[in-house]
Parts: C-alpha cells; structure tokens; sequence
C-alpha cells in the first residue's frame, strides 16, 4: 500500500504566494507521479489520521512551519522539512525600508528585531498575548524544526551548513538529504506575446518576483538606468509593502522601464522567452527558481550572491552583489554582450526538472518514514 503524505503549505498562502508554495505544490505533484497519495493543505492540519508523513516547508519566517510540525510531532507523525534557508541579516541591515527596517538596524540583529516585532504586538493587539504565549522566538523555532525533524531536504551542501552554523546545531546532527530546488521541464514559449504586452518589440532584460524590498526591484532599476537597457519587470506587488510598490510603479516609463504586474505562467515563460538577460537581484534567495525558469527560456544569466544559484547552476550564472548598482550593472552588461550560456538550459534540464529531482524527494520521505519504523522497533 502506498503511503499516504501531507504537504503543508504557509496560512497565508492566498495573500502572499510564492516561490515556495509553487515549490510544494509541485513536489506534491511529483511524489503523487511516483506513487504516493499526497494531499495538499494550507495552515495547521486538524485531522492526521491516516497520515504518514508530514513535509513541511520555509524557515524563513518559521511561524507556520514550526506550528505544524509541532501538530505533527503531538501526533506521532515524521516530518520532512525543507528550510529554504537563506540569512537575512544583510537585508535587515541594509535593505529592509520603512519603520520595521529602522527598528531592524536599531536591533542590531534578526532576533532582536523579532522581539522588538513580538513586544509591539502585545501591546497593540492585546489577542497576540495569548497567541504568542509559550510560541519562542523565530531562532528557537528554527532549531526545533530542525531538532523534530526526520528528514531535512537542502538544496545544496552549502545551504545545510550554512543553516546549522546560523542554528547553532552540530553537523551531522540533523538527519538530511540534498534534493535540489527543481522546475517543471518546459519548451522553448513564444516571445511575441509578451512583447507586445510589454510594447517592447526586441529582447530586453527581465527581472520576475514580488515587488517588495526583499527582491530589490527598485535597485535593479536604479543599477540599469544609466545602461539604457530596457528593463521589464513581472510579479505582483506586495500589499505590505504600498510605499514601495508606489514608489516603483513611479520608476516606469514607457519601452524603457516597464512593470506588468502579475501575469499567468504562460506569460511569464513568454517574457523569459523575450528577454536577452534575467537577474535576480534579491537581497536574500535560497536559489530562485524563476532563474532555472529563464535559463529553460534560453536567457542568459544574472543572480544574487546572496543565494545558492551558483551552487546549482556553476558558471553559467553571473554573481550580482545586491547593494551594489555598479555590481548589478556590470554583470548584466556583461550577460548581454555575451548571451545565454551554451550549458544553462542542459543543466537545468539534466538535473533539475521535476522528473530528475523527483526521485530524490521520493527516497527522503521514504528515509523520514523508516525512522520512524526504526523508532518503533526499538520501543
């Protein structure tokens, strides 16, 4: 009999989706491909009768995940979790605007940030002191996720050292396997739709995700203006983050500095069809996979240093630093003078689609479950 596995998204998965709930919903669709019942939930499960296995997703902002985990683990239920790890010190520092990125830099660091965050919610919420009681704080929560965990998935070797160095956690300490962020395997799109879309008829560069300071959009902008390359931007606005959405949307200008808001996946391959260039500029990534999306695309490259692109990816990705423009600029200039490079899509294609990553994630959820069978042999 098949096992039966719940893949457990963020509660707010429907205001702020993302990278990561496409991540899971699409490894959902690629263990059901290999055999396994898998149901796909939003939010703290009520109900885990007839569950194997729990996976869990994002550490970032740990909340959801360590909630379920910790319905899970009340249950008798293994969890995966796949932490998507990335540091946010360097964007809290210097990237995060507004008052929560004055009370950051104030802080001097995310744990105190986040006490300063949980301290203000008692007090203008007087519901959040009962919610928030015997909750840790976000750094304790990372570290029991990874604690209760049968199976932690990294997307690299990188990511699983960084991650136990932040937590404090020896290596080898957490069980763990190297399943790497993966995209469904996709055609070469035609570029003409989102050409016209954009009233930009030849290539352009392009830059997809959230409009909110975390991707760093407006410093993409700002790095590209003197270049005088046309820049398109696809991705929906954050609604916490209005002055930054207005302030972008204040930055376009027609042909030249283009935003297209949110468009279907169809469009957005139509776009990294269209575009000579993709960057991801963002000031913490775990890898991004709309850069593995645009490499498909036949775009040439451009990621973050702060990510594990390069881990995955090798020479074919241009590093970027974030807060730098003339770093940003010159590696964009540099994508475009020398186009895509010839191995992106056959690597992306040889090791990083769903059907070569699946098999990956199938022997981590079977390996999180045999835990829990030796567990119960040795009781």
């Amino acid at each position: 009999m098949s096992a039966t596995v719940l893949v457990l998204l963020r509660a707010d998965v429907e205001r702020r989706p993302g990278g990561d709930v496409l991540h899971a919903r699409e490894a959902a669709e690629a263990g059901e491909r290999l055999g396994f019942r898998v149901r796909v939930e939003a939010g703290v499960p009520g109900d885990l009768r007839g569950v194997d296995l729990v996976h869990v997703w994002n550490v970032t902002r740990p909340q959801d995940a360590w909630a379920q985990a910790r319905a899970a683990r009340a249950r008798g239920v293994p969890v995966v979790l796949t932490p998507l790890h990335h540091d946010l010190g360097r964007y809290l520092r210097e990237g995060r605007r507004g008052l929560a990125g004055a009370v950051a830099r104030l802080a001097g660091s995310e744990e105190a940030a986040e006490a300063c965050r949980r301290a203000v919610l008692r007090v203008v919420d007087p519901a959040q002191r009962g919610l928030l009681r015997g909750v840790p704080g976000w750094a304790e929560q990372r570290r029991d996720l990874l604690r209760w965990a049968s199976m932690a998935t990294f997307t690299c070797p990188r990511e699983e050292r960084e991650l136990l160095r932040a937590t404090g956690l020896d290596p080898g300490s957490v069980p763990s396997a190297v399943v790497p962020t993966a995209v469904p395997a996709a055609p070469p799109a035609d570029p003409g739709p989102a050409r016209r879309l954009a009233g930009v008829p030849g290539p352009f560069v392009l830059c997809v995700g959230r409009i909110e300071d975390l991707k760093n959009p407006l410093g993409v902008i700002d790095a590209l203006e003197p270049t005088g390359l046309p820049l398109v931007l696809v991705g929906p606005g954050n609604p916490r983050h209005r002055g930054y959405v207005e302030r972008l949307a204040a930055r376009t200008s027609p042909g030249r500095t283009v935003w297209l808001g949110y468009q279907p996946p169809e469009m957005v391959r139509s776009a990294m069809a269209g575009a000579r260039v993709h960057v991801l500029a963002s000031w913490a990534e775990s890898v991004g996979r709309v850069t593995l999306e645009a490499a498909l695309q036949g775009c040439a490259l451009v990621s973050t240093t702060a990510g594990y692109a390069a881990d995955l990816l090798g020479d074919a990705v241009l590093p970027c630093d974030p807060g730098d423009p003339r770093s940003i600029a010159a590696a964009v200039t540099r994508a475009w003078e020398a186009g895509p490079h010839p191995a992106a899509r056959g690597r992306v294609m040889a090791g990083l689609t769903w059907d070569a990553v699946g098999p990956a994630l199938a022997r981590a959820w079977q390996g999180a479950m045999g835990v829990r069978e030796a567990s119960r042999r040795a009781i």
